[in-house]
């Protein structure tokens, strides 16, 4: 009885490890092919452009704070349709004055998708707190900065995730290997 539980639970850990395993090197391929592919992704981005009226009203989220660092272009009462990286817009959009309110409404705003990633081109809102309009422009040249910014501290991601998938196809096979000796132990 205590030698099948011990095998049984040998077998989950292993069945554990495989997965793990094969999540890291899928992270590993999906990321290496996304830097892989973004220079044809800057070349076939998306423009988006919004802008309030009568019945849709956009409002800007911002969230400064490690680890959800995020701002969303949400349509009321509807969900977010536009995720951006707060890292980039922390002078600018992503202030703690402003963080977790909704208080912004966005007249109009335009912004460009890359695969996964977006960048804001321009905005203009209104806080209604104080009434007072704000408009942000962002050059060809600062978007396409940002992008490569991004690609670049995709790299170091990408080199941790390759280091310990390597870690785990190792062990695997080491599991593998010597699987009888491994549920026997």
């Amino acid at each position: 009885m205590h030698q099948s539980i011990k095998t049984v639970v040998r077998l989950v850990s292993a069945t554990c490890i495989f997965l793990i395993t094969a999540a890291l090197i899928l992270t590993f391929y999906s990321k290496a092919k996304e830097i892989w592919n973004a220079e044809d992704e800057y070349t076939h981005k998306q423009i988006s452009q919004i802008q309030s009226d009568a019945t849709h009203t956009y409002r800007l989220l911002s969230n400064n704070k490690k680890p959800n660092q995020a701002f969303y272009i949400v349509l009321q009462d509807r969900g977010y349709i536009a995720k951006l990286n707060c890292e980039h817009y922390l002078a600018t959009l992503c202030t703690d004055r402003y963080n977790e309110i909704g208080t912004r409404v966005i007249q109009d705003a335009t912004f460009q998708t890359f695969g996964t990633h977006s960048y804001l081109e321009k905005i203009r809102y209104m806080d209604t707190q104080t009434n007072m309009p704000s408009s942000y422009t962002w050059s060809e040249q600062d978007i396409k900065s940002l992008y490569a910014q991004d690609m670049s501290n995709l790299k170091y991601v990408l080199f941790g995730v390759g280091i310990f998938a390597l870690i785990a196809l190792y062990c695997s096979y080491r599991i593998l290997r010597n699987f009888k000796q491994f549920l026997k132990k």
